[in-house]
């Protein structure tokens, strides 16, 4: 959801939490998931600040060409054959 809400040209406010801190990275605001005050006021602030909303939104799209599902493959593929050869 956080990658495709970047694709939609969304500012993201995410979990720090499990693979979603390596998934946003950069592209997005990340937060302890148990920060309610920080996401309030994350969000607040980027529905009142377009300059920082925008600021996200490029973040967020400078990520998304970081990310391919070449090197997922990749990955993924090396991760199974190794789960095979053990």
């Amino acid at each position: 959801p956080v990658l495709e809400a970047m694709s939609y040209g969304a500012p993201v406010v995410s979990s720090n939490a499990t693979s979603l801190k390596e998934v946003v990275a950069t592209g997005g605001i990340l937060l302890d998931p148990y920060d309610e005050r920080g996401f309030a006021t994350a969000i607040t602030s980027l529905l009142k600040d377009t300059k920082e909303q925008k600021k996200w939104v490029g973040r967020g799209a400078k990520r998304l060409t970081e990310l391919k599902w070449e090197d997922t493959a990749r990955a993924t593929t090396k991760v199974l054959l190794g789960v095979i050869k053990s």
